[in-house]
């Protein structure tokens, strides 16, 4: 598979994730979609992190792909620690869905996620991950993380695609 095509398929899985995200007020819904970008949106990362000289430089200088190290954090701990990354958060939400509800599903506190991590947690780069998710994600919508995900890779897309 070519890089473009693995960046094809990602960019449509965060349109899902994105989609899904914006239509349900369900946390179990909600936390499979979310799940489910993470995934995309970190697999596609690290390849480009071993593909590309200087991706991850570029990516850290953008203001939404410097998010990918604090989406990784949260994609290890639903993926390794069975945490699960999000909760309903009261407050309201656009767009509206639904029934109406006064919530949004919103990112756990990094200290419940790191109490709630089962085995134990890889520490490589913690500090970094630890500061990117409380300063960006920690009880924020997870729908804008993997919105500014899609926007990345939207651009880096257009870069591949002209080489």
């Amino acid at each position: 598979m070519t890089t473009s095509d693995f960046s094809a398929m990602t960019r449509q899985a965060l349109r899902a994730s994105v989609e899904v995200l914006n239509s349900t007020n369900d946390a179990v819904g909600g936390n499979v979609a979310l799940g489910s970008g993470l995934f995309w949106a970190c697999s596609l990362d690290e390849h480009l992190r071993r593909v590309s000289p200087g991706h991850e430089a570029m990516r850290d200088a953008d203001d939404d792909g410097r998010l990918l190290p604090a989406l990784r954090l949260a994609r290890n701990a639903v993926m390794h620690g069975a945490v699960v990354a999000a909760v309903p958060t009261e407050g309201i939400a656009w767009p509206l869905r639904f029934p109406l509800t006064w919530q949004h599903l919103a990112y756990r506190p990094l200290s419940e996620i790191n109490e709630s991590w089962v085995g134990t947690r890889h520490m490589g780069d913690a500090e970094r991950q630890d500061a990117l998710y409380v300063s960006h994600l920690e009880g924020a919508r997870v729908v804008e993380s993997i919105e500014s995900a899609l926007r990345w890779f939207e651009r880096v897309h257009c870069q591949l695609k002209s080489q």
